[in-house]
């Protein structure tokens, strides 16, 4: 029993490599994507941050520009975040789970955002000027001729919408294929087969514990996981 002790140990050492192995995907492929995240995010709230500023200080009219610029707002705290979560995820190795879940959020966040602004492009309200009549008369509004440079302006706030609601879609869409090549990652490593799974460098042994009371006496029978004996075929349970 001794000289089969470490038999069993060096066999579960081996089943929990394979464990890690097979739910690490390519690091080379999933470092060559945050990469390219990283540099496009930054290229897109550089975009995104430029076209706030023109809205804020164009020659508009009363209405229109507002959904825009809620839309480049909500953009640009998205960008920025995926700029930080980038930087951290390149220098620091994160299990894969939580890759997961925070690609998933992300994806969501920066889509969403991205659609709005390209959704909200300029019109031809932008331009439009109104005075209003003082109040009780009943006059309607009298319609103003637009402010210098006010199409020119449109033409430049369109372009800027466009190209960061374009690369903030792509960005998007490489968090999708990155939370895609991770669960595939996951779902290989077939944990439910082994009884061990193991998330990233941590791991949690469960411990059972089994109390039977006879009588006045209680008899108290604990076994974790570690001591399963060659029968069971099973070593610790890592997530």
């Amino acid at each position: 029993m001794a000289e089969s002790a470490p038999l069993l140990d060096q066999s579960h050492d081996e089943n929990n490599n394979h464990a890690i192995g097979s739910s690490q995907p390519s690091r080379s492929v999933t470092r060559k994507l945050q990469t390219t995240t990283l540099l496009l995010s930054v290229v897109a709230l550089g975009v995104v941050i430029a076209n706030f500023i023109v809205l804020r200080n164009a020659p508009l009219g009363q209405y229109g520009s507002w959904q825009a610029e809620d839309s480049t707002r909500g953009l640009a705290i998205w960008l920025l975040v995926s700029v930080i979560s980038s930087i951290v995820c390149i220098a620091v190795t994160f299990p894969l789970l939580i890759n997961v879940i925070a690609d998933a959020v992300l994806a969501s966040g920066v889509l969403v955002w991205a659609i709005a602004i390209v959704t909200s492009l300029p019109t031809a309200e932008w331009c439009r000027r109104f005075k209003y009549p003082h109040y009780p008369s009943p006059d309607p509004p009298e319609e103003l001729p637009p402010l210098p440079k006010c199409e020119e302006t449109k033409i430049i706030i369109r372009w800027l919408m466009v190209a960061g609601g374009v690369i903030g879609i792509i960005v998007g869409v490489i968090y999708i294929a990155l939370a895609v090549i991770r669960s595939i990652a996951i779902l290989r490593s077939k944990f439910w087969r082994s009884g061990s799974f193991t998330l990233g460098n941590g791991e949690i042994t469960f411990q059972i514990s089994l109390k039977i009371r006879r009588g006045d006496g209680a008899t108290s029978v604990e076994q974790t996981l570690d001591d399963a004996g060659p029968s069971s075929g099973r070593g610790p349970l890592h997530i």
